[in-house]
């Protein structure tokens, strides 16, 4: 589960004890949103699957193609800008309060792929 839907779970587990004054009944819903999301996640992890088989390149390797987009700004910011700027030649910096919240995304991806490979579910 990720980091969101556990806090997720938390925030949702202290406004339900707020209205269900049972246990038993918000133990009950606790594990009905937490079985929820993980069908939501496997649901995403099937289309993602889908994607990455598909021979049709726009949909398959967008991600990839994301990833080179990402190497290559940061390349810019923190190569080869540092490099020219000796030679008084300016370069635009690509906006890196844009491209973070991208490359944590795809470091999050590239994350549950590795644990893929160790875990042996994906060859």
């Amino acid at each position: 589960m990720s980091l969101l839907a556990t806090s997720l779970i938390g925030n949702v587990s202290k406004i339900l004890d707020k209205f269900i004054p049972d246990k038993d009944l918000k133990v009950k819903v606790e594990s009905e949103l937490v079985a929820s999301i993980n069908d939501i996640d496997k649901a995403q992890a099937q289309i993602n699957l889908q994607d990455a088989k598909s021979s049709n390149l726009f949909q398959s390797m967008w991600r990839p193609t994301l990833c080179w987009v990402l190497v290559l700004s940061f390349s810019l910011n923190f190569f080869f800008s540092p490099i020219l700027a000796i030679f008084n030649i300016d370069v635009p910096q690509a906006d890196m309060s844009v491209m973070m919240p991208v490359l944590f995304g795809v470091l999050g991806l590239g994350t549950l792929r590795t644990y893929e490979l160790k875990t042996g579910v994906k060859k």
